[in-house]
């Protein structure tokens, strides 16, 4: 299920489309908007303010700012412009910073967390890249990219912990994939007990008028949980069939 963020705010500075395919890596960038007097709420409506200017020619997928709000900004379908070349081959998160050396909080590492997890089930490694390059994998900061280093660019700079930032990313992928193999095996599971609808049919047809309407009542809970777990693996790219969906369409007619 694709993550919802805490707010939207568009941006009119975006390309129409991928020229080359939706990207495998991600570049990190601080704000800064120079004025170290700001706060985190000033700095993050300065940020905003600013890639909503079509003027400004900038733009980011998302901002995250210190209580770890996740602003979305441009959609994953567009590239937005946040590094010159590099624009086609990355997406781009902003971290509120209002200058050089402020630090970063836990509320900014569990939302910048949070979006790359979804980078990564999308087929972006949980790799730092030294030197980005167009077409490399991974993530990288504006620093770390060829454009960053030609212009002069620090971001995200010394504050930072890579190490951090990407053993709390390993965390939050390998627990959600853990939670999907969880409801794969308990989907199997009730799967197999109840596959053979003609078998359902020949149990309830056996028993009276009374006990029927109770078995259908068993049975409907059992489909309702099967029907949440489908709905919850769907969003995860999986398309499991109900099979006793057939069942529950005859029992109503008994």
């Amino acid at each position: 299920m694709p993550l919802i963020p805490d707010r939207t705010v568009d941006s009119p500075n975006r390309y129409a489309r991928w020229r080359f395919g939706q990207p495998r890596a991600v570049l990190i960038h601080s704000t800064r908007s120079g004025r170290s007097g700001f706060t985190d709420a000033q700095e993050l409506r300065a940020t905003l303010s600013w890639f909503q200017n079509p003027e400004s020619r900038a733009s980011a997928h998302w901002v995250i700012d210190a209580s770890g709000a996740k602003i979305r900004v441009v959609p994953d379908e567009h590239p937005a412009w946040h590094a010159g070349e590099h624009n086609q081959h990355a997406y781009g998160i902003e971290l509120t910073q209002s200058a050089l050396g402020g630090p970063y909080t836990d509320g900014h590492y569990g939302g910048l967390v949070a979006v790359c997890a979804e980078y990564v089930r999308l087929g972006v490694p949980i790799v730092r890249i030294p030197t980005f390059r167009n077409g490399d994998r991974g993530f990288a900061g504006h620093e770390d990219s060829l454009q960053g280093r030609r212009i002069g660019k620090s971001d995200p700079g010394p504050p930072f912990d890579w190490e951090r930032f990407l053993r709390l990313l390993r965390e939050e992928v390998e627990h959600d994939m853990s939670a999907i193999d969880d409801l794969r095996r308990e989907l199997a599971g009730l799967f197999i007990a109840i596959d053979d609808t003609r078998t359902v049919l020949a149990l309830v047809g056996r028993h009276s008028r009374e006990n029927r309407a109770l078995l259908r009542a068993a049975f409907d809970d059992h489909l309702a949980l099967k029907r949440r777990v489908v709905e919850h693996l769907a969003g995860h790219g999986e398309e499991p069939r109900l099979p006793e969906a057939a069942a529950a369409a005859e029992l109503e007619a008994r």
